[in-house]
């Protein structure tokens, strides 16, 4: 097997991203988590010096900051809400126009996450019409999780995740099972942003 294949293969098994896989560089929060946990082993990846240097201050940092946070001063952040359709007409994440005039809580702490209103019946019952998903700009998606993918040629969807093993393949699954997959060229994308949370509203 070619040994871009055996990283992107890693790559998908573990949920992290390509280049932590095949250069030992961290570019996502999934990464650093990792490292942090398995900092003692990171030579297994031969990430550069600066890389591990960068890890241990990370690492200090959170502690320091740990042992001076008080339980239950960790505050959810307020995030626009993007409609569907001015999601769709965006083609880069600082083309989407937000709506301040609707807003969500939300603990995610990506500090470009947003919401969007969920429309149509493709992935119920886990995802409804009227339920607000909030997305990560720039994180890498996981296989078999929940991504918004805008396509070049069409609207803005909401499926569940799977890139093949080369990276050139793009499967989006619906959960109804009404809704058959969607296979698109990686290329195909303007952007893929993975679901960070659900809130379901029963009151508007």
């Amino acid at each position: 097997m070619p040994r871009g294949d055996r990283w992107q293969g890693l790559s998908d098994r573990l949920g992290l991203s390509w280049t932590l896989i095949s250069t030992g560089m961290p570019t996502s929060d999934e990464d650093y988590a990792f490292l942090l946990e398995n900092r003692n082993s990171v030579d297994f990846f031969d990430a550069p010096t600066g890389v591990v240097e960068r890890l241990n201050r990370h690492h200090s940092r959170s502690l320091k900051e740990e042992e001076s946070a008080t339980p239950g001063t960790l505050q959810p952040m307020e995030v626009p809400v993007v409609s569907w359709a001015r999601a769709g007409a965006a083609t880069t994440y600082e083309e989407i126009p937000k709506d301040w005039q609707k807003t969500i809580f939300t603990m995610c702490r990506h500090p470009r996450s947003f919401g969007i209103e969920v429309e149509g019946d493709s992935m119920t019952p886990e995802f409804r019409p009227g339920d607000v998903v909030v997305v990560m700009p720039e994180m890498e998606p996981r296989n078999q999780a929940p991504v918004v993918a805008k396509l070049k040629d069409d609207g803005v969807l909401l499926k569940i995740f799977t890139r093949s093993r080369d990276g050139r393949q793009i499967t989006l699954s619906s959960i109804n099972p009404a809704y058959p997959p969607l296979i698109h060229d990686a290329d195909d994308f303007h952007w893929i942003y993975p679901v960070h949370s659900t809130t379901r509203v029963h009151w508007k």
